[in-house]
């Protein structure tokens, strides 16, 4: 594991490769790496607007911070990306309720 995390590391600085920070970002978030991940998808949303998994992923870091309106309003720019994203709009369809 911690090979894999340095290779994309690697691969995240030298060629500010996105997939390589959106895998970044998968393994941190699910290591309970809440700073690292969103570090990463924001990278992402940052050098491509219309990345709709960025978004969804700094919703997903915002509600397990319990900050739902920082989540609606990730959600609201990935659906201004990709407007029939159906994981965005079920993940705000689920928030508010």
């Amino acid at each position: 594991m911690k090979e894999t995390v340095y290779a994309l590391r690697t691969l995240a600085i030298t060629l500010d490769d996105l997939m390589a920070h959106y895998h970044l970002g998968v393994i941190y978030e699910k290591n309970n790496q809440g700073d690292e991940a969103r570090r990463e998808f924001t990278k992402i949303v940052a050098k491509n607007p219309r990345d709709a998994a960025g978004y969804y992923h700094l919703a997903m870091l915002n509600l397990h911070q319990g900050n739902k309106t920082s989540a609606r309003a990730s959600i609201q720019e990935g659906l201004e990306a990709d407007p029939q994203n159906g994981f965005l709009k079920e993940l705000l369809q689920e928030i508010s309720v």
